[in-house]
């Protein structure tokens, strides 16, 4: 139940407009394809994704939104004031610290959600990512250690 919750919210949140009729069609559509998808994979065996929804995991989610924040700034000023900002492209490879799969993948999603990074490969305990500056690295890496932090 908390999951279609933090589903019901996530969908809220996304929501372009706020008025009470928009947010009424988002948790209708919500509730509608939760209700299809359970009909229809009832009888498929699946496991259950490892995440622990909890109070970890929003803060957690309000880690993330600072960094996309700041990402963003950060990203939005390269571009705008581009003769001052030293734009220069790396790659590099971060031993993560994630345990298990479903936490690499949220760290690899997390990268790719914040502006100027991009997760290209994870292998094992390596995430291998494109940023567009080198101070982007130490973004992921703090996310990392919110991700063991949180224990999700």
């Amino acid at each position: 139940m908390i999951k279609l919750f933090a589903l019901i919210f996530f969908v809220i949140v996304m929501e372009e407009s706020h008025h009470l009729s928009a947010i009424l069609v988002a948790v209708a559509i919500t509730l509608i394809s939760t209700l299809l998808t359970h009909m229809l994979c009832k009888d498929e065996r699946h496991d259950e994704i490892g995440l622990k929804i909890n109070r970890k995991f929003f803060i957690y989610l309000m880690h993330l939104a600072k960094e996309i924040f700041f990402s963003t700034v950060s990203v939005c000023k390269a571009i705008c004031f581009r003769k001052k900002s030293n734009i220069c492209p790396v790659t590099a490879k971060i031993i993560t610290k994630q345990k298990t799969d479903e936490a690499k993948v949220l760290f690899g999603n997390s990268i790719t959600l914040t502006p100027g990074t991009i997760t290209v490969d994870i292998d094992d305990n390596t995430v291998m990512l494109h940023a567009i500056e080198a101070d982007c690295i130490d973004g992921a890496k703090n996310l990392d250690k919110e991700i063991v932090k949180s224990q999700l």
